[in-house]
């Protein structure tokens, strides 16, 4: 198999649209500068290489085509490889799979054995087993029952109110764990008493509706009609000869009411029993003074004032009846006194007026009454809904029982429960166990004839690791294989001279170097030497020489030659790997010398191979471009990169000097790549043709030309005429007219290096 095609995407700088890989061959070159990407690419193919469960939710949308991990697996180098096996611990743990069986398989094959003598355990010490739990849940149970029906001994007060199941304690703790779901809306035991009060303290009888809404109406109304009376001024005739006298005593009424005596008064005056000349003249005074609109006015208010008092005296008589019912007496009572007091105080108005018509009074505000008239009603109301929905009452009174004890048992509850939980589930592995040990007595001897067939060697392996770090000049250190009780060997760096632990005083590179000794001997490994489907291993090397001296990186890249040499000088042998075991292989760097000293194709290396360049767009975007060969990627590369660095810079002339420079070596350096050199005079410079001969990048052009036909190219162009030329123009013609220049020569790669 081997990976075909990958697709990193919405991962660190890799955005939603993603950098592919495709036609990925069995060596695969990848370089980038630090922070370009690379990093993310080789966890992401370790991700991939990952049961699905394990892996990580940001590598989500990577895809990782063609790996297969059935018959495959993935050995991942990185800054992860070396913390987890060496930098985060002081062994590491000997995993190899050389030539030779070393490894105690024993203990494993007794634990094993182990399990086929627990299978043949017999049927009456299940049964022991699961008499004791029974036993002991029992146990449990009476207590955690006796425990939650003390709890009903609070309700002793409630005689009136007889609980459920005080007769069977199970019931009870069943019933009770009904109510568990509904303890958030428990009330109190003081709360509760105050209820029982309610319902089985008072009388449950309906009050009568003596008193009305409308009673209100009906009665603001009429006191709003006497009180516009009240505030009119009622007087009689003014063209009366009396009338001056009648308004001077300001008692109109005590006059009115002394007319009927006139009769009786034998021709004197009632009022004053003086002598009245002409009484027929003086009663026409009085009768045209009291005329029939001042009659009838006066007749009014002593209406309204009647019909107001037999109104007021019904709803007293009414409220009065009301104050015999204990639920609602101080509502009752309240409305009573200041329906009272209120008319009271009218009659004493309504008296007033009628003394003395010609002037203005008012009543008291009456609506400051309808707060206490609603709260009677309202009252009354409540009362009787109570009285109504006493049965529901008393359900929900029994229901907050039951939840008051609910909550005070919750934990008895669960707590039991959770025993009872546990108790069930060993009794289930146990009828389990009896079920299928004939099962398990197959399996654990499939595991035994497994275990026989593996052989597990280290002892090569650090012999070969000792050999390398002795080769490239560590004679003070060495590394010591150490078994463990289980059989897993591990790996302890010492110190020739003590013997002691030597981890602490490595650098970072001999820490990354012996990190790297330990994957190679991974890589050299076969998963199960007496397997013939052993998998096939998928390789990915990323920054190997990280922080590592000249001789420690040569060393490494002999070592990675060894891992990617094809197997013989023929052809199609060209195309393998020397090492059968090794499917592909991917190698990541940022160092230019590693790089190409890695992929020397002098070297009998694979020559499947394909090439890479991991880089950023100005957006800070990772890409990942195959490349038609080789990276050019030493001078000839920074050349470009410095040019690009350039071209957003505004114009100088120090800019001039170092562009037309780099712009000189870059062309020249192309066109002996692509072997024009030294026939430049020949070529047809078609992107130039259609300039005209006055403008500047026609002029420039021309000097570029000249300057590649011009054979002493070590002459530095600051030492010809070339550059008088070049500095007379600004850098967007400079950049122009290099541009131009590659449209003949190469477009593609310009716009490649350009835009990388």
């Amino acid at each position: 198999m081997a990976i075909t095609n990958l697709i990193v995407k919405d991962v660190a700088s890799y955005d939603a649209t993603g950098a592919t890989m495709t036609d990925i061959k069995k060596l695969n070159y990848l370089f980038g500068y630090n922070g370009s990407g690379k990093s993310t690419l080789s966890r992401m193919l370790y991700d991939h290489s990952l049961p699905q469960n394990e892996r990580m939710a940001e590598y989500q949308h990577c895809t990782v085509t063609g790996f297969n991990d059935a018959v495959e697996t993935m050995l991942v180098f990185n800054e992860d490889f070396v913390k987890n096996n060496f930098i985060a611990q002081d062994s590491q743990k000997g995993i190899f799979s050389l030539n030779k069986a070393n490894k105690d398989i024993d203990d494993k094959i007794e634990y094993y054995n182990g399990i086929i003598s627990e299978a043949k355990i017999s049927d009456s010490q299940c049964n022991v087993r699961e008499t004791k739990l029974d036993q002991w849940i029992n146990k449990k149970k009476k207590s955690a029952y006796d425990a939650v029906f003390a709890k009903r001994d609070q309700f002793k007060l409630f005689y009136k109110e007889k609980l459920q199941y005080s007769g069977n304690k199970e019931q009870n703790f069943n019933h009770i764990r009904n109510f568990l779901p509904r303890v958030a809306e428990k009330m109190t035991i003081e709360e509760l008493a105050t209820e029982y009060e309610k319902l089985y303290a008072r009388e449950l009888i309906l009050i009568p509706e003596l008193i009305s809404r409308d009673d209100f109406v009906n009665l603001s109304e009429l006191y709003n009609r006497l009180n516009s009376s009240l505030s009119q001024i009622i007087v009689g005739g003014a063209d009366v000869d009396i009338s001056a006298m009648i308004s001077e005593l300001n008692n109109s009424v005590w006059v009115e009411q002394g007319i009927p005596y006139l009769d009786k008064s034998s021709g004197r005056c009632p009022f004053c029993q003086q002598e009245i000349v002409e009484i027929d003249k003086f009663v026409q005074s009085l009768n045209a003074f009291f005329n029939k609109s001042y009659t009838e006015k006066i007749a009014g208010i002593r209406g309204l004032g009647n019909e107001l008092y037999t109104v007021i005296k019904r709803l007293l008589e009414s409220i009065k009846n009301l104050q015999n019912y204990a639920s609602i007496k101080n509502e009752a009572s309240t409305l009573y006194g200041r329906l009272s007091d209120i008319w009271l105080a009218g009659k004493d108005v309504i008296s007033e007026k009628l003394q003395a018509p010609n002037q203005k009074y008012s009543l008291e505000d009456i609506t400051s009454l309808s707060v206490e008239f609603e709260s009677l009603l309202t009252a009354i109301e409540d009362a009787n809904n109570y009285v109504r929905n006493y049965s529901q009452m008393k359900t929900k009174f029994v229901e907050q029982c039951w939840i008051l004890l609910a909550a005070e048992s919750k934990d008895i509850i669960e707590d039991f429960d959770k025993k009872s939980k546990k108790i069930k589930k060993i009794k289930g592995s146990i009828r389990l166990l009896k079920e299928n040990n004939a099962e398990r007595m197959a399996y654990a001897s499939r595991q035994i004839s497994l275990l026989r067939t593996q052989t597990i060697n280290t002892s090569q392996a650090v012999e070969n690791i000792n050999a390398l770090l002795k080769r490239v000049g560590f004679n003070d250190f060495y590394i010591s294989e150490i078994k463990n009780e289980n059989g897993d060997s591990r790996y302890k760096i010492k110190r020739k001279r003590q013997g002691k632990d030597a981890f602490t005083s490595f650098s970072e590179g001999e820490r990354n170097f012996i990190a790297f000794l330990y994957f190679y001997q991974l890589c050299l490994g076969i998963d199960d030497v007496n397997s013939g489907t052993a998998k096939k291993k998928i390789i990915v090397i990323d920054d190997p020489i990280s922080s590592m001296d000249s001789q420690i990186m040569f060393t490494v890249s002999t070592l990675i030659h060894q891992l990617i040499k094809y197997k013989d000088s023929t052809r199609p042998g060209k195309k393998q790997y020397a090492n059968d075991n090794i499917e592909q292989v991917f190698i990541l760097t940022h160092n230019l010398y590693f790089y190409k000293e890695i992929s020397l194709k002098q070297r009998p290396i694979c020559t499947d191979n394909a090439f890479y360049l991991v880089s950023k767009t100005p957006l800070s975007v990772s890409l990942i471009e195959k490349q038609q060969d080789r990276l050019i990627c030493d001078d000839y590369y920074m050349m470009w990169k410095s040019l690009k660095r350039l071209k957003n810079e505004a114009s100088t002339n120090e800019l001039i000097i170092v562009a037309s420079n780099l712009m000189r070596r870059i062309i020249d350096t192309y066109m002996k790549f692509i072997g024009y050199a030294n026939k430049s005079g020949n070529i047809t410079w078609h992107s130039i043709d259609n300039l005209q001969d006055n403008t500047p990048e026609y002029i420039v052009c021309h000097t570029f030309i000249s300057m590649i036909n011009d054979e002493s190219h070590e002459v530095g162009v600051f030492d010809s005429n070339h550059y008088s030329v070049l500095s007379s123009y600004n850098s967007t013609v400079l950049f122009k007219s290099f541009e131009l220049l590659f449209d003949t020569i190469g477009k593609d790669h310009y716009d490649m290096m350009m835009n990388s």
